[in-house]
């Protein structure tokens, strides 16, 4: 676990090296040590934690391409759940396709979702932007 400075474009900043699950991981990019630190300990927690680190520039339309070919590779899926699938890709990846997953957070998801009930949404649907109704009807 260390802290280096590099020059880059006349500029200095700063990489993390440290050892995660026996592997060694950099971050870098840092405009100060202690952010380097920073990222440096985040890092470790999310590793005793568990949760799997993914690439700071990973955004989220390069993700759901790659975990789509994923799914496509390993399971055998039907040629209608590949559609539905594609669909949502389509609906989805324009929007927040270049937020880094990282960054991703709730607020981008409600943000698409206003944007996909205002598109599809009849227009004398008042529900405002609650695409969800409760059905009262039982079901049996």
């Amino acid at each position: 676990m260390s802290i280096h400075s590099y020059l880059k474009d006349g500029k200095t900043f700063y990489r993390t090296v440290f050892r995660l699950n026996g592997k060694q991981k950099q971050r870098r990019g840092f405009i100060t040590k202690a952010e380097a630190r920073k990222a440096e300990r985040e890092a470790l927690s999310l590793g005793d934690k568990q949760t799997a680190l993914t690439n700071p520039r990973l955004t989220l339309g390069e993700y759901l391409q790659r975990w789509f070919e994923g799914v496509e590779a390993v399971r055998d899926i039907g040629e209608g759940q590949r559609q539905r699938i594609g669909i949502h890709l389509k609906n989805i990846i324009p929007h927040l396709g270049n937020i880094k997953v990282q960054s991703l957070d709730k607020a981008h998801v409600i943000e698409l979702r206003k944007k996909l009930h205002n598109r599809h949404a009849p227009k004398n649907d008042q529900t405002n932007g609650n695409c969800f109704k409760v059905s009262t009807r039982r079901r049996r």
